[in-house]
Formats: structure tokens, C-alpha cells, sequence
């Protein structure tokens, strides 16, 4: 679980002092007329990167209450950021935004009566309005990670309760999936109930101003939501998420790096398993294929018809190949991109290639990527059959982290190599020594969860600059 942030963040709106949250509703819960009222209400007063009583009520809210909610809530939205962009900017990703922000309103409109509206448009309206939404995007986020609803029977689930009278038919304007399915290990163990707050935070984001494509605040939440969901592997949620990045910042290096490291995890024989298992209980419980399903349900597929977005290892691969070069191409300084693209060549056999770029890497002051790129270095001369050169790699690995079981169970494997046995059954019982607490000696257990590894710094950079930033 993510660490409640110290950092205030400074997003102040001219109404929070008019606002009170309302205690928990009795029988069908609030009317429609006062839900755009408990989500200012819940938003302004919520501490952001904090679990308290406003992130808590806001995490109890139900697919039925956002879809309650979102006709009055949108309608506002856009009235509001028609106040402040009577002309909006043309831009490539500024088209992308446009396009789903009159999707959102044009499917919610006929849910709210000219009588609604107008009730609306006499609201508090907030200071500035890209700081009332970053604060409501912080909100979903907070209300996500903080109390994460889960239906299985290891976890309980936060109790449901519809705070919102529930809509005549349920239409999903956000397009969220209705439940995600689970697998451990590589074995089907059932399925959870969606995590519509990525999804309303995103929708909330295409009303920043001028555009959020444009917005700096708003390309570091992505990134920093990126982070949390590669630490807790949520790979069901990332593929929409990084599909929404890619669309507002198609050219941001990290983005890509995001996707590469996406690409290389769904290469690994375990998310190969997880692949296999939810396609068979896709099938089995349906008696459909999954590419069926695809197109059918909520179930969320890449464009190819990937559930979730994971292809066979050959292709994952090559895929992860063309996003770290592309993050290279952008960034040529970003260090850890070079080290995970010779990592994937020598997976594809074209260990020569891989060692000729790992001689000159960019600068790192982070120990952790010099031992990552120590250990890719021994990986792809171990490849060539360059045994000598492999064990100094290893040995460099091992001189920054002595305990590391990755690195010595790799030294273990090259001096068996070498013909040294004595050697090799040394390093490996100091491989299997530290197994138990691997995490907590072993920096490579934390090269699958990419930039999750760096989780509390994402969210820190975002909330110091959405201080520093936030307009007055």
C-alpha cells in the first residue's frame, strides 16, 4: 500500500467552506439532485495522499453511483471550462481530449432535465477549475489505493452502498469493465469487482484547461498511477491506463519506457501462465473464445484482441524492443531504457548486439541500475560463451550487493561453466541463503515492477509540482 504523502498540496477552490460532507444516506440513498453536492463536497475536503473519512466514503461508491452521478457532474464540468476556454487550443492531442469530452456529454446530457441544469448553473463554481479536478482526480486515485475493493474471499471487500438513487439502466459512460479476473501463480482463483476510479479520474482529467494533453500536473498523475499500478502488478488496469497515457502524451519518453517495461513483464513465463489460465476460464465459464468476448463484453482487450493486453512471448518481446528504443530515441539519457533493451535482444538471440551497447552506457549514480546493467552485461556474455568476461559482470553485480541471490545464483552457473564445481555449489548456497528475504537483499526481485520500484518518488514529484504549480 502506497504511504500517505506529507506533501499539502495547494488546490484551493472559492466554495470548500460552503460544502459538508453528509452522513451515510438511509433506504435509497441520496437523490440525483444532490449528487454533484457530496462529490464537491467529498473532493474539496479530502486530504490528498491520505486514507481519511472523504477518501473512505468516496471508495464505497458504486458503478450505479457514478453513473448517477456523472450527467450533473459533467454538465458542469463543461460548463465551467466553457467560462474559461471559450476557444480552445487546436492540436494534435488536443483533438483526442475533444473527442472523448463530447462523447462524455453527449451520452449524459439526457439525464439531466433543463430544470437540473439550470440548478447547476447557480452552483459555487470553484477558483480555478483545473484545480477542483486535479483534486478530484487525486481523490478516485486516493479512494483506489487506499481501500481497493476486492471480491474474493482472502480479502473483504468494502461493503457497497448506493449513495446515489440508482439510474433507470445502466449504461457505462465511463466504459469500465464490470469485474477484472484474478489469477495467482498462474492459476485462475476468480474475479474482482472493476476499479471504476481509474476511469472517473481519467474522465475528469479531459476537462483540464487548455487541454490536459497539454498540462504538465496531468502527465504527472498519469505517470505516478502508472507507478502504483506496476508496484502491485495490476496489470488488468495498466493496459487501459497506458493506452489513455499514450493517447494525451504520445511522444513522452517515460510513457514509452512504461510501455516497454509492460511489454517485458507480459514476456516472462509467469504472466505467459496468467495469459493462459484466465483465456481457459474465459472459455470454460462462457463457452465462448476470449476474442469473442472481446468485442462483447467489458472485458478490456488491446486493439489486437490481447485480453488484457498480453501476447505470446516472441511478440511481448518484440514489442518491448521497439518501445524502450522509441524511449531511447526520445530520451537518450535515460539509462535504465538502454539496459532493458539489451536485456529483451539478448531474450530475442542477438546477445552481440546487446553487449556492444551495454559498453557505453549513459551515466547512473543509482546503484541499482549499475547492478541491473551488471547483471544484463554477464547475461549477454554468458550468451556469447564469453565466460571470463560474464563472471567479472557478475562479480561486479555482486561487489555492489554481496547477497543478492540473482547474482550469485548467476556466478553460480558460469563457474560451473568454467569447470570450477567447488566454486559454483559456494555461490549457490549463497543464493539460496538469502532466498527467504530475497526483497529485501536482492535489488533484481524489484526489476519486474519497472518504475513501481520508485512508487513514493512518482507520487512526491507530482504532489511537490501540483503545489508548486497549483494557480492561484
Amino acid at each position: 500500500m502506497l504511504k500517505a504523502v506529507a506533501v499539502a498540496v495547494a488546490l484551493a477552490t472559492s466554495f470548500s467552506s460552503q460544502l459538508t460532507l453528509p452522513r451515510e444516506p438511509e433506504g435509497q440513498g441520496l437523490q440525483r439532485k444532490d449528487a454533484l453536492q457530496l462529490w464537491l463536497a467529498t473532493t474539496v475536503q479530502h486530504s490528498p495522499g491520505t486514507s481519511d473519512d472523504a477518501a473512505a466514503l468516496a471508495a464505497r461508491w458504486t458503478e450505479a453511483d457514478f453513473e448517477r452521478l456523472l450527467p450533473s457532474l459533467l454538465f458542469y464540468l463543461g460548463m465551467v471550462r466553457a467560462e474559461e476556454v471559450p476557444r480552445p487550443p487546436s492540436c494534435s492531442v488536443c483533438k483526442v481530449s475533444k473527442v472523448e469530452r463530447d462523447r462524455l456529454l453527449r451520452e449524459t446530457r439526457g439525464d439531466t432535465s433543463s430544470t437540473e441544469r439550470e440548478l447547476i448553473r447557480i452552483l459555487p463554481k470553484p477558483d480555478r477549475l483545473n484545480n477542483l479536478i486535479l483534486r478530484g482526480a487525486i481523490l478516485h486515485a486516493d479512494a483506489e489505493m487506499f481501500f481497493p475493493r476486492r471480491s474474493s474471499a482472502r480479502e473483504a471487500p468494502i461493503p457497497a452502498v448506493n449513495y446515489f438513487s440508482a439510474p433507470t439502466r445502466f449504461r457505462n459512460f465511463l466504459r469500465a469493465p464490470a469485474e477484472i479476473m484474478r489469477s495467482v501463480d498462474g492459476r485462475y482463483v476468480g474475479s474482482e469487482t472493476g476499479a471504476p476510479h481509474w476511469f472517473m479520474a481519467r474522465a475528469l482529467l479531459q476537462f483540464i484547461t487548455p487541454e490536459p494533453g497539454l498540462d504538465a500536473n496531468t502527465r504527472r498523475w498519469y505517470l505516478a498511477v502508472t507507478a502504483f499500478l506496476a508496484a502491485r502488478a495490476d496489470f488488468a488496469n495498466l493496459l487501459p491506463h497506458l493506452d489513455a497515457t499514450e493517447a494525451l502524451f504520445p511522444d513522452d519518453a517515460v510513457m514509452a519506457f512504461d510501455r516497454g517495461w509492460q511489454s517485458e513483464a507480459h514476456a516472462t513465463p509467469l504472466m505467459q501462465a496468467h495469459a493462459r489460465a484466465l483465456t481457459q476460464a474465459v472459455e470454460e465459464k462462457s463457452n465462448r473464445t476470449s476474442a469473442f468476448l472481446c468485442r462483447v463484453t467489458a472485458m478490456y482487450c488491446d486493439s489486437e484482441g490481447n485480453p488484457y493486453g498480453v501476447k505470446n512471448e516472441r511478440a511481448s518481446l518484440v514489442d518491448a524492443e521497439r518501445h524502450f528504443a522509441r524511449a531511447i530515441k526520445l530520451d537518450p539519457g535515460m539509462t535504465e531504457a538502454h539496459i532493458r533493451l539489451a536485456h529483451v535482444r539478448t531474450l530475442l538471440g542477438r546477445a552481440a548486439e546487446a553487449e556492444a551497447a551495454l559498453r557505453d552506457l549513459p551515466p547512473s549514480n543509482d546503484e541499482v541500475l549499475t547492478f541491473y546493467a551488471a547483471l544484463v552485461h554477464g547475461n549477454a556474455l554468458d550468451a556469447l560463451n564469453r565466460l571470463d568476461e560474464a563472471a567479472a559482470a557478475y562479480q561486479r553485480a555482486l561487489t555492489l550487493f554481496p547477497d543478492a541471490g540473482s547474482a550469485n545464483l548467476a556466478m553460480s552457473v558460469v563457474q560451473q561453466k568454467r569447470g570450477d564445481t567447488s566454486s559454483s555449489i559456494e555461490f549457490a548456497k549463497r543464493a539460496t541463503q538469502w532466498a527467504d528475504r530475497a526483497r529485501n537483499v536482492d535489488p533484481f526481485s524489484r526489476y519486474r515492477t519497472g518504475r513501481g520500484r520508485a512508487l513514493n518518488e512518482a507520487w512526491d514529484a507530482f504532489y511537490r509540482e501540483a503545489e508548486r504549480t497549483a494557480t492561484p
